[in-house]
């Protein structure tokens, strides 16, 4: 996920892990031991990670960031830069005496259910990253080695304070380079010059929001057929059109990655089945959340199960087949929503004139 750079005149010494005391506690048992993760929408991994012993955050896992965030809340609700005394994955890999950036963001809340937080490229970088979409984990080394991966290239770092990883893409044989390689992003982006300056331009498949760092943006969705990192072209891939470009979690799924940091290159193995890539929730049920708060209803697709059931922008999501939406939160109305085993859903709704009604919504028609 990209970051607005306001932030980074801060961080200069980001390269060289801001300050001489920084220590990583690790053994090469941790690195074999996998941490879980969950793919809110199908496409972004979140690990839980452990603040000085006692806090346990689920955090967005973003090569796409600079630094690691954590939620304001946490600092009396100061925005800055702080250093930490410690900070632990689920599989015993500690950081101690770092320096993180506290924030207030949609991405950094200190509530269940939704982003508490981001796992920047300042500690990924340390090892090598496998991330196992399919059967939901990450390791903390090159899985590539174990396996056979279809494609390996080259990556490059896009300069020394922020060391986020770029690449190139091919759309329709030209080449387009420095694209970020972005784990928090959900979509695979392109800009829109980039879109114009196709000959074969996909329909949108539905328009929606997206939430960025500090802000967000009207986006359009389309189904892309030739979308090629080295040899690599997934069959159809879901794109973004909006302000900025990155390679993110619908090409990312699609694969066992692996990031080799030290040597700068991605290993791509691709899935033997796709049983774990549902369709995107928003665009199944055509009904898209605030990620601030999972209560907003932000955007309703036209002629969309929602659409059709009477739901609109500017309602309030009250519950989902009799389950809260306090209790589900952010990610659990959209692990249900995404569920293909799920046709049908009673919405509780308080419309925008105060009113309150369940509806059914249904994705089998």
């Amino acid at each position: 996920m990209k970051f607005t750079r306001t932030f980074f005149f801060l961080v200069i010494c980001l390269a060289s892990a801001c300050g001489e005391d920084d220590e990583i506690i690790y053994t090469s048992e941790n690195l074999f031991t996998p941490v879980e993760i969950q793919t809110v929408r199908g496409m972004r991994p979140v690990m839980k990670v452990i603040y000085n012993d006692r806090i346990v955050l689920d955090m967005l896992v973003d090569t796409g960031s600079s630094i690691t965030v954590l939620p304001a809340a946490l600092f009396g609700y100061v925005e800055g830069m702080y250093e930490i005394d410690k900070l632990c994955f689920s599989n015993g890999i500690c950081f101690r005496n770092r320096v993180i950036l506290s924030a207030n963001s949609g991405f950094a809340q200190l509530k269940p259910g939704y982003y508490n937080g981001i796992v920047g490229i300042d500690l990924l970088r340390n090892f090598d990253l496998t991330i196992d979409y399919k059967n939901k984990h990450i390791y903390f080394i090159d899985l590539g080695n174990l396996s056979q991966p279809e494609a390996n290239f080259l990556f490059f770092y896009e300069e020394i304070s922020a060391l986020r990883p770029r690449t190139t893409i091919s759309l329709e044989g030209r080449d387009y380079s420095s694209i970020l390689l972005d784990t928090g992003s959900a979509f695979t982006r392109l800009t829109p010059n980039m879109f114009d300056a196709l000959e074969n331009k996909p329909e949108i498949t539905y328009q929606g929001i997206a939430h960025h760092f500090k802000n967000k943006e009207n986006v359009t969705h389309h189904m892309f057929g030739q979308y090629c990192v080295g040899i690599s072209c997934p069959r159809e891939i879901p794109i973004e059109v909006a302000r900025w470009q990155a390679i993110g979690g619908t090409f990312f799924r699609e694969y066992l990655i692996v990031f080799n940091f030290n040597q700068k290159i991605l290993k791509l193995t691709p899935y033997n089945n796709r049983e774990h890539i549902f369709q995107d929730p928003v665009w199944r049920v055509g009904m898209q959340l605030d990620i601030f708060d999972a209560e907003k209803i932000v955007y309703v697709q036209r002629e969309s199960p929602a659409w059709n059931a009477g739901i609109r922008e500017g309602d309030d999501l009250i519950a989902i087949n009799d389950v809260s939406i306090l209790v589900l939160g952010y990610f659990g109305v959209y692990k249900l929503l995404e569920d293909p085993l799920i046709t049908e859903f009673h919405i509780s709704i308080r419309f925008s004139n105060g009113q309150t009604e369940t509806v059914l919504v249904r994705t089998d028609t």
